[in-house]
């Protein structure tokens, strides 16, 4: 990696640990690969419980059909990245 990839690397990990918004990198099966402790407040879930739930199964179901066609947007490179409220 180069150090503008390193740089960049390090300026997502203060965001992720330290911003008041909930932050998550989900898996392509929406498994989270990591959680910030805003998130883990919001549903008051554990890091390791959440380790073993997938998006999908903490998502209102009301939100669930929305959050599906902005995930599959990412997945066909429509969208880089996207939130929920």
């Amino acid at each position: 990696p180069t150090t503008v990839d390193l740089l960049g690397e390090r300026r997502f990990e203060l965001a992720l640990a330290h911003s008041p918004i909930g932050m998550a990198v989900v898996g392509l099966d929406g498994s989270f690969l990591r959680t910030n402790r805003a998130l883990r407040t919001m549903p008051g879930y554990s890091r390791k419980t959440l380790e073993n739930l997938t998006f999908q199964e903490i998502t209102h179901p009301d939100d669930l059909e929305s959050d599906l066609t902005l995930l599959a947007e990412c997945l066909e490179g429509r969208r880089r990245s996207y939130r929920i409220d």
